[in-house]
């Protein structure tokens, strides 16, 4: 949690969007964030402890994720051991979970399995970010939005997760080289017309418009983050068909991809220039 913490693991990249650790505490110890203007995710693997953010206090315990949304000073006490995986990050989708304070942070305790789930994906996220590879960036912001959809997800139901639909949306995820539905719907064990159903009842779109929506997602996150030219970020993202592209994205956009690139540079050069931080033309 903190930059001074000798048993956190925390990744080498600190002026980027994504910045994630791992921290075991084995003794009662108290620290502090240092990236209070991000979002930051927790996910409490063994131990429990105490939160404090401003005046708010809250209890953190083994087998739940706590999200604190930006906000003055966060004040973190373990009362005994402590494990967690841990992710500073921006959210740019809905976010629908419980709030334990409204506005300041929210609480979700899935079932063991989508806990596993959560777990395995936040430890990618970890180990993208340690390892600052070519695109880790992406993938990682990808599989932080994953946890938060999940747990919309889990929320919107009152039984249990069909683990079919999980397998569905993984697959649904590969972009690059995406399925047919009537494979996906082979490959999850149901037919084409229960498929449909069980999907739109669960995340309220068809699979073919939730894949849609993913896909734009990351084509604006490669966007962010990118200087890619658009013909690859559409193929790396299997938008295939470019008139289209343009069309889907301006609808949920609001405007072309090249002038929503132009704006976020635009207005990532402010902030920088508002917070004295160089940007990557300076290193």
């Amino acid at each position: 949690m903190s930059e001074n913490d000798p048993d956190d693991r925390i990744s080498p990249l600190r002026d980027v969007d994504v910045v994630a650790g791992h921290s075991l505490i084995s003794s009662p110890s108290r620290w502090e964030t240092f990236r209070n203007n991000d979002w930051n995710l927790i996910i409490m693997l063994s131990g429990e402890g105490i939160a404090r953010v401003d005046e708010h206090e809250f209890r953190m315990k083994k087998g739940s994720l706590y999200l604190f949304a930006p906000s003055g000073r966060r004040r973190f006490y373990s009362t005994r051991s402590w494990l967690s995986y841990w992710v500073h990050f921006p959210l740019r989708i809905p976010m629908e979970w419980p709030a334990l304070e409204e506005e300041v942070v929210y609480a979700l305790t899935p079932s063991a399995s989508a806990f596993r789930r959560c777990v395995r994906e936040l430890m990618e996220v970890l180990k993208l970010a340690m390892g600052c590879r070519r695109g880790w960036h992406l993938l990682a912001l990808n599989l932080i939005q994953s946890v938060i959809l999940r747990g919309n997800m889990l929320l919107s139901r009152s039984g249990p997760v069909d683990e079919r639909l999980l397998k569905a949306e993984a697959l649904l995820n590969q972009f690059e080289r995406p399925m047919e539905m009537d494979r996906i719907a082979a490959a999850c064990g149901m037919s084409r017309s229960v498929f449909y159903a069980r999907f739109r009842e669960t995340y309220g779109l068809s699979p073919r418009a939730w894949r849609e929506r993913g896909q734009l997602n990351a084509v604006r996150i490669l966007l962010e983050s990118t200087s890619l030219p658009m013909a690859e970020i559409c193929s790396r993202c299997g938008m295939r068909d470019m008139a289209q592209f343009f069309k889907r994205f301006k609808r949920l956009f609001g405007m072309t991809p090249s002038r929503y690139r132009e704006q976020f540079l635009r207005h990532s050069k402010e902030n920088r220039r508002d917070k004295n931080l160089p940007s990557s033309s300076d290193k």
